[in-house]
């Protein structure tokens, strides 16, 4: 597992989450809905992004228990957070001790815990795609694997 990962697995554990190592992958579910947080490194740079997925188990699709980010009903890349962020500015040696964090690295778990993990809960619930995606297209969120119709519908059916 590589720093970066090391680092961000314990914010996503601690809410909940459960890690699919061979997939760079944190995962949390309810009946209703998956939430998909995925690693990925940039190929041309030290950035890394966390991929988001939103995978509503409706239908034939209610007994899914682990989806792909690929596979998600909605999409989007929480990039924004990381702009400046470089996962070569994490040295092996704050793994002896984790208190001395960088600057850097500790604005930028404190984004995940106060911004990106908050709005990843409130995302369990049918109820803030009513109230906040409604009106699609949204240019944060795209629809994948399903049609503007059958996201209107997923709203109309789960609420």
């Amino acid at each position: 597992m590589n720093s970066t990962i090391q680092i961000l697995n314990p914010l996503f554990i601690e809410s909940g989450y459960k890690f699919v190592k061979t997939k760079k992958t944190w995962i949390k579910q309810n009946d209703d809905i998956i939430v998909v947080c995925q690693y990925q490194k940039s190929k041309f740079s030290n950035n890394f992004f966390i991929n988001l997925g939103i995978y509503f188990k409706y239908g034939n699709n209610s007994r899914k228990k682990s989806v792909l980010a690929e596979e998600c009903h909605l999409t989007s890349r929480y990039s924004r957070i990381f702009e400046d962020f470089s996962a070569d500015n994490i040295k092996d040696d704050i793994f002896k001790n984790p208190k001395e964090l960088s600057d850097e690295l500790k604005q930028t778990t404190d984004k995940i815990k106060e911004g990106l993990l908050p709005l990843l809960e409130n995302m369990l619930d049918i109820n803030y795609f009513k109230n906040n995606l409604s009106n699609y297209p949204n240019e944060d969120w795209w629809l994948r694997n399903i049609t503007r119709e059958e996201f209107y519908y997923i709203l109309d059916e789960m609420g």
